[in-house]
C-alpha cells in the first residue's frame, strides 16, 4: 500500500514537471514575441528582401549599360564613357545614358544613347553621336552664310543631346551619314551658337536675314547670338574645353527657326517673322 502511494506521487511529480516545462516554453515563446524579438526577425526578413530588390535591379542596370556600351561600339567600332544613366519605368521601358567617346570627355562631345521596347516587344537602341561626329561638317557646311553676316566669331553647334521620349523614336539614322543627307532625312532640330566681339552687336534686322538665308539652307532649330564680355573671353570660347557660363555674356539674342515662321526670345517677350 506504502508502496502505491509512493508511486502515484512519483507520477504526479513527473506530470507537474512536465506541466512546468510547456508552461515555461510557452512563457519563453510569449516573451519573445511580446519582447520585439519577432517583429525583429520579421524586420530583418524585410530589410533581406529589400535587399534582394536593391541588389536585383542595380545588376538589371549593369547588364542595360553593358547592352548600351555594346551597341554603341558595334555600330561606330570606338570606345565610349559613360555620364549619367537613368532608367524609367518598370521593366525594360525606358533607359537613357548620357556618353562621351573616349579620350573626349567634354560637353561638345556630349551625346545619348537610349534602350527602350519597341512596338514589336524587341529591346531596340538609338542614339545621337552622329551630331557629334557631324559637327565640325555642320559648321564648314554653314559657314559661307555666317561668314557673310559676321566678320569676327566663334561658332559652335549642336544636335538633340537629350534622350525623351520622342528622340528615340526617331528613325535610326546610319552611322557613316553626310550632312546633306541628315538635313534631308532627319526632322531634328540643331542648335548653333554664335559669339561674337563686345563691340559687335547687330541690329534685330540683319540678324532675322541671317536666320532666313540659314533656313533657305535647310537649318531648323535655335540660334544663339552671344555678345561676349570682353576679348580675354571671346579669345576663350574658341578653346574646345571651354564651358561658357550664363555670365560671359554681355548680351544674348535667341531665335527659333521653323518652316513657316522665325521667332525672337528677348527679355521675356516673343517676337515674330516669316
Amino acid at each position: 500500500m506504502e508502496k502505491k502511494k509512493k508511486d502515484r506521487l512519483v507520477i504526479a511529480i513527473l506530470i507537474l514537471a512536465v506541466v512546468i516545462l510547456v508552461l515555461a516554453g510557452f512563457a519563453v515563446k510569449l516573451n519573445y514575441m511580446l519582447g520585439g524579438g519577432y517583429r525583429e526577425d520579421r524586420m530583418k526578413s524585410h530589410e533581406e528582401m529589400m535587399n534582394w530588390f536593391e541588389q536585383k535591379i542595380k545588376e538589371s542596370e549593369k547588364h542595360g549599360q553593358a547592352q548600351m556600351m555594346d551597341y554603341l561600339e558595334e555600330r561606330y567600332h570606338e570606345k565610349f564613357v559613360m555620364k549619367s544613366y537613368e532608367h524609367r519605368g518598370n521593366g525594360i521601358k525606358y533607359s537613357e545614358m548620357e556618353v562621351w567617346p573616349e579620350g573626349k570627355e567634354d560637353d561638345r562631345h556630349l551625346f545619348s544613347v537610349f534602350r527602350f521596347r519597341g512596338k514589336d516587344g524587341n529591346i531596340d537602341f538609338n542614339d545621337t553621336y552622329v551630331y557629334v561626329k557631324l559637327r565640325k561638317e555642320f559648321l564648314n557646311y554653314y559657314s559661307p552664310v555666317t561668314d557673310k553676316y559676321f566678320d569676327e566669331y566663334y561658332s559652335d553647334m549642336t544636335g538633340p543631346l537629350i534622350a525623351n521620349e520622342r528622340n528615340k523614336e526617331q528613325k535610326k539614322l546610319k552611322p557613316d551619314i553626310t550632312v546633306e543627307e541628315l538635313l534631308t532625312e532627319d526632322y531634328s532640330t540643331q542648335t548653333l551658337v554664335i559669339y561674337l566681339k563686345p563691340d559687335q552687336k547687330p541690329d534685330i534686322d540683319h540678324m532675322v536675314a541671317f536666320c532666313r538665308e540659314m533656313r533657305s539652307k535647310k537649318f531648323l532649330g535655335d540660334v544663339s547670338i552671344l555678345i561676349t564680355r570682353d576679348e580675354k573671353t571671346f579669345q576663350a570660347v574658341s578653346s574646345e574645353t571651354y564651358k561658357f557660363q550664363y555670365e560671359d555674356a554681355s548680351d544674348r539674342f535667341s531665335f527659333h527657326i521653323r518652316d513657316d515662321h522665325i521667332s525672337m526670345y528677348k527679355d521675356g517677350g516673343t517676337k515674330e517673322w516669316d
